[in-house]
């Protein structure tokens, strides 16, 4: 997140919750406890689970058991975790293909409904699938719509009827509306579209008359006009640097050189990269003897006007037809970034190697790999389709200090530092190359099949991943020779810049509704973490009173925008560095609570660091505890909890979101361990004391695999 200085202008990628902890001083009195039974891990994690919701089959054992992994690596809060007790699939198709009516209505509609009725709406910046999902729907009646809706006539190579599960889902708000365009092949408004018309206009209707009329009132050397109709624009689109440009120009033109300046400010803030284009306008030639116009296009990246800057992504933006976010509904299409974890089954992952992956991809956090990015060029046409996009990739990555390989081969050979890969084969055998991926690398693969396991006759997406790659993508239906349709090479340049795996495949592929994106979304090899330290509350502690807690940046190279507080799961309050939080307990209830703070980079990336603090509530003595007779227990045996509660109450037992069992307090229960899913699982109890819930402390359980799995 950016945070300009003179108008007070935040650009946030998620945006505040009203459930806010008003700030003011109180005493506190602190007393350690030791929370009993739970496994903890290095509190400070590079990663940003409270913006993720997880999507589990709770009928596949296989989505269970890859969910509890990766809730495990990544800290998933327990409220951002979905289940989806059962849903139809086109069996006698293939199994793993979906109608789209039943994914509507028994996947992403109980998602995005169950995200509201949570109020996670405004953090989460993904929705992520476990294993045991399809992995493509059916969507010509969607097609149908958009046809209708353009007077187009149907074309198999633009208008194929399947669409991939994570598309789907990234188009949420498109896909299933009155006027679908998800398979124009530029409905991506968030990729980094490659287009000479910078100075396109990014708005429709009243907005596109308004700003065509201040271009004009600048030719015409109508400056006054022109700053009128720019200001009104930026009011109500603060974060599109093209008004912010021309209204720059229109001020130095008038001879206002410092407010012109102050706009040049902004557009580098959000995302512009042109100082050719400055320097080549008249406009600005007078500020050119100014030494902070001379530092402020020294800051700015520097691409050709056809290569659009990596940019943050945020669910909550409307992005506009030139890549940037507008302010309205009307003026821009919002998304939310998709992946799936993994696929398994006899021609994609095993489990082992699943977990391998998805451990191997968070270890890969901030590592900063060195390494080969490698770009296949020959013959085949799924080569050549993509090869204009290699020049302008190589050139930005050898400036960010990388090596690149533009080769004749169809895979790298002998070569053990592979960052990233380009390829175009129909099949690809990555074993007998004698090649490895560096830990968090993507791989790419031009062909028709790769995200369609029944088509297993071409190299799949889960033969990258078993490979070494954290992420890689593949279309679920023939896409034909569509460059739009495939990430560009620009994919591994975002990644480098620190961007997540979600956020650079998103950037790169225009039209990604036949692409299937495998991998850890969350993974960034490349960023620059922050880090801080917490005062004023320790971890597993009672807290009787109000607490103010306070933060510090550790690291003075990252500097931090601010702090996002997350309690039990939802955020509470965005914060600026040097700010206070306090614990405010009139807000909440008895028993068990999870604070997470998170420290936001200053930086167009914006890598997130996140701290968790667990603390007890104790004020009332009402209270809540769970005893499991086994700490680790073999897949398919039961597990006996027994509950204890103030008031003789009944407990619900939880496992992350769902009730699992409901008890009596003083008795105990059976509950299936096959209902949890093999893996490390935290469950805990829920009473209802005057409307509130209290928590007990979680117990934690490790279910191994058992001999018959």
């Amino acid at each position: 997140m950016t945070c300009i200085e003179k108008e007070k202008i935040h650009v946030p990628r998620i945006m505040k919750n009203h459930f806010v902890f008003r700030m003011m001083f109180c005493g506190t009195k602190l007393i350690l406890f030791l929370l009993l039974a739970v496994g903890f891990t290095d509190r400070q994690l590079q990663a940003e689970g409270e913006n993720l919701v997880l999507v589990v089959n709770s009928s596949s054992a296989d989505s269970l058991a890859v969910a509890n992994h990766y809730i495990q690596l990544r800290s998933i809060p327990p409220s951002n975790v979905i289940y989806i007790d059962s849903f139809k699939i086109l069996p006698d198709l293939d199994g793993e293909s979906a109608h789209a009516k039943y994914f509507e209505s028994q996947v992403l509609n109980p998602v995005l409904e169950t995200i509201d009725k949570r109020g996670l709406r405004p953090q989460i910046q993904y929705i992520v699938y476990s294993a045991g999902f399809p992995t493509r729907v059916t969507c010509q009646p969607q097609i149908g719509k958009f046809l209708k809706a353009t007077d187009q006539k149907y074309d198999i190579h633009f208008h194929a009827p399947w669409v991939s599960l994570t598309s789907a889902t990234f188009f949420h708000e498109n896909i299933f509306s009155d006027a679908p365009d998800f398979v124009e092949l530029d409905a991506n408004r968030y990729a980094t579209h490659r287009t000479d018309d910078l100075f396109q206009n990014p708005f429709v209707n009243d907005s596109g008359t308004e700003y065509d009329l201040g271009v004009a009132a600048l030719k015409n050397k109508d400056y006054a006009t022109a700053i009128t109709k720019f200001e009104q624009l930026v009011s109500a689109n603060p974060k599109q640097p093209i008004v912010r440009f021309f209204l720059a120009k229109a001020f130095a033109s008038a001879g206002q050189l410092k407010k012109g300046s102050e706009q040049l400010r902004f557009c580098k803030e959000l995302g512009w990269s042109y100082p050719k284009v400055i320097l080549a306008d008249a406009a600005f030639a007078p500020l050119k003897s100014d030494p902070e116009f001379k530092i402020l296009l020294d800051e700015m990246d520097s691409n050709p006007t056809s290569i659009r800057s990596s940019r943050g992504f945020s669910s909550g933006e409307f992005w506009a037809n030139n890549g940037w976010p507008n302010g309205s509904a009307e003026q821009g299409q919002r998304y939310v970034l998709s992946t799936m974890l993994t696929v398994t089954g006899p021609k994609a992952s095993s489990l082992d190697q699943a977990f391998k992956q998805l451990e191997t991809s968070a270890q890969a956090d901030g590592s900063k790999p060195k390494g080969t990015f490698f770009f296949a060029d020959h013959g085949d046409i799924r080569s050549k389709i993509r090869k204009d996009t290699f020049k302008a990739a190589a050139d930005q990555l050898v400036k960010m200090g990388f090596k690149v390989d533009i080769s004749k081969s169809t895979a790298p050979k002998n070569q053990k530092d592979i960052l990233g890969a380009t390829l175009g084969s129909p099949v690809v055998d990555w074993k007998s190359t004698n090649s490895k991926f560096v830990p968090g690398a993507l791989c790419d693969n031009f062909t028709s099949y790769g995200g369609w396991w029944a088509k297993a006759s071409q190299t799949q997406v889960s033969d990258f991943l078993n490979a070494g790659a954290a992420g890689a993508s593949g279309t679920v239906y023939e896409p034909y020779t569509i460059p739009p349709k495939f990430p560009g090479a620009d994919l591994h340049v975002h990644y480098a810049k620190g961007f997540s795996l979600a956020e650079a495949f998103y950037q790169s592929v225009p039209c990604p509704y036949q692409l299937l994106i495998v991998g850890d979304p969350l993974c960034r090899p490349f960023a620059q973490f922050p880090s801080f330290e917490i005062a004023g509350l320790q971890d597993r502690t009672v807290v009787k009173s109000n607490v103010e807690i306070q933060f510090a940046n550790t690291d003075s190279d990252t500097p931090i925008n601010h702090f996002e507080i997350f309690v039990d799961g939802l955020l509470s309050e965005q914060i600026d560095d040097g700010t206070p939080f306090l614990i405010d307990l009139s807000k909440l209830s008895e028993g068990y609570h999870d604070l997470r703070a998170v420290a936001v980079a200053d930086s167009p990336a914006a890598a997130r660091t996140s701290q968790q603090l667990e603390f007890f509530v104790r004020t009332k003595g009402d209270n809540v505890k769970l005893v499991a007779d086994k700490k680790t227990i073999d897949l398919g045996l039961p597990i006996t909890i027994e509950a204890i509660a103030s008031g003789n109450q009944s407990v619900k037992i939880m496992h992350n979101s769902r009730v699992i069992a409901d008890v009596k307090s003083g008795a105990s229960v059976e509950v299936d361990s096959k209902l949890i899913g093999q893996g490390q699982a935290k469950l805990y109890g829920v009473i209802q004391v005057s409307g509130k819930e209290i928590s007990s402390v979680p117990v934690s359980i490790n279910i191994l695999p058992g001999s018959d799995e």
